[in-house]
């Protein structure tokens, strides 16, 4: 949750309770809707983490359907930042055999909109998707889904490689262990000296890493490849969330879908798939650690600005678990989520 400098909520929005953050984003996702030529029959709440998402059933021109609305409820991407992201699953869905959501225009041919929210003091944009068919991948994907994980990470860097943003439309830069984003750890209350050295001595490892990797030219990649944001559906997957797309390097990407996968040594299947379509990018196993773990920094630095209740609810673990497994990997070279002294 994002705090001031005295401890207080940014925003009014933070100091709401789940029950009350959830209405009002559905208050929401209706000012959406109405901007979208569609005939709502039902809005269902579906996930609400870093964004919120919504399961949308109606019709549009009388032809029954179903779709995706994501709230953009942090507001961490800037509206040049999501234009670039739409822009790029468009060309995906055009020019690749990736498998991504197509994204529906407004009623007056945008691809998104922006709607004024008062207790969050800024205006919230929303996305309408179509709604692909299938499940979320299992939290333990199969070997064969890994590979398959694999090559479409491997198209999806062929693709990225090539492909620009149009004008007005950007990408940041995610090529650094915060992922372009601001240091707000340094002097988080929740952490003490010793703990802000452990995770600056993991900032300082994969930045040594980074550095090396800046040899190479950067390019477009998903930022967030883990089962979460992967549709199965009759052995297919689909890609879903860009919404952390960035500029940064092709083992970058790879050791964030790692992290996500871990302890289970995923690695090689997945490593499998990518070598299938292109060559794994050149690196040492260190270097590769270090960035799995610089993962969980940038998801620590990240989680601590939003102003959600979910997030009050589990930072006093999340915090104090993050700094345990940073700990353990600095002692072992190797990072894990299965570590000793885990607070439940």
């Amino acid at each position: 949750m994002m705090m001031t400098a005295d401890s207080s909520p940014a925003t009014e929005y933070a100091t709401w309770s789940g029950v009350r953050q959830r209405r009002h984003l559905t208050e929401l996702v209706g000012t959406v809707l109405a901007r979208y030529p569609i005939a709502v029959g039902s809005v269902r709440l579906v996930q609400m983490a870093f964004n919120a998402t919504f399961r949308v059933e109606g019709t549009i021109d009388g032809s029954p359907g179903r779709w995706a609305v994501r709230l953009n409820a942090q507001g961490l991407r800037s509206a040049a930042e999501t234009a670039a992201e739409l822009a790029w699953l468009t060309a995906l869905g055009e020019q690749s055999d990736v498998r991504v959501p197509r994204v529906v225009r407004s009623t007056d041919g945008l691809p998104m909109v922006a709607v004024p929210s008062e207790p969050l003091a800024r205006n919230v944009t929303g996305v309408m998707f179509e709604w692909l068919p299938g499940r979320l991948l299992r939290e333990e994907p199969r070997p064969a889904e890994l590979q398959r994980l694999g090559r479409i990470m491997a198209q999806l860097h062929d693709h990225g490689e090539t492909w620009t943003p149009p004008d007005g439309a950007s990408l940041p830069r995610i090529d650094d262990p915060r992922m372009g984003l601001d240091d707000h750890l340094a002097e988080h209350p929740m952490l003490d000296a010793t703990q802000r050295s452990i995770i600056g001595e993991v900032v300082d490892r994969a930045a040594s890493t980074f550095a090396v990797l800046g040899t190479r030219t950067p390019h477009v990649v998903h930022g967030d490849l883990h089962p979460g944001n992967l549709m199965t559906a009759g052995g297919a997957l689909a890609v879903l969330d860009f919404d952390d797309c960035g500029i940064s390097h092709p083992l970058h990407d790879l050791a964030i879908t790692a992290y996500h996968l871990r302890p289970a040594p995923h690695e090689e299947p997945l490593f499998a798939g990518y070598r299938s379509v292109r060559p794994l990018p050149e690196h040492t196993r260190e270097q590769f650690e270090s960035l799995v773990a610089s993962r969980n920094v940038a998801v620590l630095n990240d989680i601590v600005t939003i102003d959600a209740a979910w997030v009050r609810d589990v930072l006093p673990t999340y915090v104090p678990n993050s700094v345990t497994k940073l700990r353990n990997y600095l002692d072992t070279g190797v990072y894990r989520h299965d570590v000793d002294g885990l607070i439940d």
